[in-house]
């Protein structure tokens, strides 16, 4: 199944009169944008607008104009992260992996969300992905806030929930611990 498939059971959050473009279509767009290097909104917009003619023979679109920045906010700040990954980790799921090929597990800190950055409280949101180094793709990915969780957890959560059988796994030294 494609990504777009998946991405369309997210529900749309918009009342009717506001559905003018279709949120699976526009969150394909935004994660092309993403992909290629644009990640703010209206770097998005201006993503949309500088490739609109290969964008709506790609995706076969009718639209007479893109989406503005202003729906590419609209959409990003509503739809909710959970589904969204969600509908990814399915996808990449799907696209499967090979027995005995390295997935790399990682986590990285959100430097915009730490709080209280100077003492000993101090919470930031964390990303933990596992990466399949062959076909270069994220199998899957999980946040946590670090002042409620670790990273160790949180890498076994997501190992557990993408049951990757046979696979060589590569992580951070903070990981080589006995389970207490």
């Amino acid at each position: 199944m494609k990504l777009v498939e998946y991405f369309k059971q997210i529900p749309d959050f918009r009342r009717g009169q506001g559905q003018r473009y279709d949120l699976a279509t526009v969150l394909i767009i935004i994660t092309l944008g993403v992909m290629s290097g644009y990640y703010g909104y209206r770097e998005l917009g201006a993503f949309m607008k500088a490739n609109e003619a290969e964008l709506k023979a790609l995706l076969k679109l009718k639209w007479r104009a893109m989406p503005s920045y202003v729906t590419v906010r609209t959409i990003m700040r509503n739809v909710p992260a959970e589904d969204l990954t969600a509908a990814f980790t399915q996808w990449a799921q799907e696209q499967g992996y090979d027995e005995g090929e390295a997935i790399a597990l990682d986590g990285k800190c959100l430097g915009s969300t730490v709080e209280q950055a100077h003492d000993e409280q101090q919470n930031f949101v964390q990303i933990v992905s596992a990466f399949a180094h062959q076909r270069q793709l994220v199998l899957g990915k999980t946040s946590f806030q670090n002042g409620k969780e670790g990273e160790g957890q949180a890498v076994r959560d997501l190992l557990e929930q993408l049951e990757l059988d046979g696979a060589i796994f590569t992580l951070d030294a903070l990981h080589c611990q006995k389970k207490r």
